[in-house]
């Protein structure tokens, strides 16, 4: 039956390639250009409260590890299922007053923890009474925008995210959002962005413990530093030498144990501090976005956490790790419905996003309060780049479209290695790697009711929500 299932999945897949939309990625790759990144930034102009209900109900054959206190998860090892139960209740706030706009999303449903234990239903209660759990989250939304024409500034709470295509290896936008302030300003050839954003430091015992001990080799003899601070520093310029071509460099540094100084924050520079001092990581992002032909474009990406040259280093340091994504994206017209396909490859070695020490890490790491178990919290870790994080490779196939209903489509090959972000740096890890067939379906009628299907090998996740909201 499941062989069955999955062929007749993949038929629907095949038909709905044709039938897929993007926005702003369909409109401007047709017309020949290279699409701009479209922020995740209200558009709404008007004064708007919007409270929204979704009901749902899922069913699943995947399990939940449910660990004591303090335990630090890695979602991709559970395909980030918890991320695509909506929350029960959604209220959004939007207020503009020109230049500046206002908005928080508030939202609540059960608790992180509690949904690992019972995936099945994401309603608020759970069923094995008297256990009640009702997840008031602090808000993953909320900033305050100032749009002064060809510059916007941005104090607050959002989603980041590097490149138009489907698997960013430097800033994929997967984790839930960043507290950052940005700058962006736009001139006729280029455009520059730069960004700050602070992540949770918080550290496990054990991770304590090598980030208060452990002296990175060549790093200061006064290290290691372990003041609770972490912070990411992000700049990028991005050049449109014709209207169908955009070409992207930029740097990313992690900033950890040690408090933001004006050496870290130049926002020019590449590689200004990067000289083992013990609290800085770089990485550098450079990538292509090209609209060859009408209708047809083609990009690449490639990040370099760290570069071995035997010239200038010992070879047993730290090894060359780095990650890449290339694809084709066509857009396609098909009976008035309008949408693209993209096909990629996405690659990360071994040790990429990875180092000696905790807070220099690329990763983004939140924590959860849970009143199941009692008193609990889960320490959750989103890597910042390729969201199945390093030692990483995956060919997928990808199609989105937009007319009632909506739909997208999506069905990959992921090579997975045993390395990721909380393996110890340059261990003997073995090179074992464990295949896995992906296929989602996202289905979508007239904005409210929504069929999600995502198929994991032999593990299913099936269910849906309808959305009933009011705009005041």
């Amino acid at each position: 039956m499941e062989r069955v299932l999955f062929v007749v999945l993949t038929l629907l897949n095949s038909l709905g390639l044709s039938l897929n939309f993007c926005g702003s990625l369909y409109r401007e790759i047709n017309l020949g250009m290279a699409a701009q990144e479209v922020s995740n930034q209200t558009t709404n102009e008007n004064d708007e409260v919007e409270i929204s209900i979704n009901p749902n109900y899922f069913f699943t054959n995947f399990s939940f590890q449910i660990g004591g206190w303090w335990k630090v998860y890695y979602e991709p090892s559970t395909f980030y299922i918890i991320d695509d139960i909506p929350p029960f209740l959604k209220i959004t706030f939007n207020f503009t007053n020109d230049p500046v706009t206002f908005h928080l999303e508030v939202f609540s449903g059960k608790e992180y923890m509690a949904l690992r234990k019972w995936p099945d239903t994401s309603f608020f209660y759970i069923p094995s009474m008297p256990h009640i759990s009702f997840d008031m989250r602090f808000p993953y939304t909320s900033y305050l925008s100032f749009d002064l024409g060809n510059q916007r500034i941005t104090l607050g709470r959002n989603k980041v995210k590097w490149g138009c295509w489907r698997y960013p290896v430097a800033l994929s936008g997967k984790f839930p959002y960043l507290d950052n302030f940005s700058y962006f300003t736009k001139f006729k050839y280029l455009s520059y962005s730069f960004i700050i954003a602070s992540i949770n430091p918080v550290l496990s015992k054990d991770e304590w413990k090598v980030q208060s001990s452990i002296r990175p080799v060549n790093a200061d003899p006064l290290s290691p530093y372990y003041e609770k601070s972490k912070n990411l520093v992000i700049h990028r310029l991005e050049f449109y030498p014709i209207n169908s071509m955009k070409i992207s460099v930029g740097e990313l540094t992690m900033v950890g144990g040690k408090s933001l100084d004006l050496f870290s924050l130049d926002p020019l520079a590449i590689l200004h501090n990067n000289f083992n001092e013990g609290y800085t990581n770089s990485m550098l992002d450079a990538s292509f976005f090209w609209t060859f032909l009408k209708g047809w474009n083609c990009y690449f990406e490639i990040a370099l956490d760290d570069i071995a040259i035997p010239l200038t280093e010992r070879a047993d340091i730290k090894p060359t790790a780095y990650g890449l994504t290339t694809g084709i994206v066509k857009t396609l017209d098909l009976f008035g419905n309008h949408g693209y396909i993209e096909m990629s490859y996405t690659k990360t070695s071994r040790w990429m996003y990875n180092t000696f020490l905790p807070y220099l890490k690329f990763n983004a790491r939140y924590v959860f309060l849970s009143n199941y178990p009692v008193g609990s919290r889960a320490i959750v870790d989103y890597p910042l780049g390729f969201e199945y994080g390093p030692d990483a490779q995956m060919f997928s196939l990808y199609a989105k479209f937009s007319e009632d209903p909506e739909l997208e489509s999506e069905i990959a090959l992921l090579i997975k290695g045993p390395a990721t972000i909380e393996t110890e740096y340059k261990s003997d890890v073995s090179r074992d790697t464990k295949t896995y067939i992906m296929y989602t379906l996202r289905i979508s009628f007239k904005s409210s009711v929504n069929i999600l299907l995502r198929i994991i090998n032999d593990k299913y996740f099936i269910g849906g929500w309808w959305k009933i909201s009011k705009a005041f």
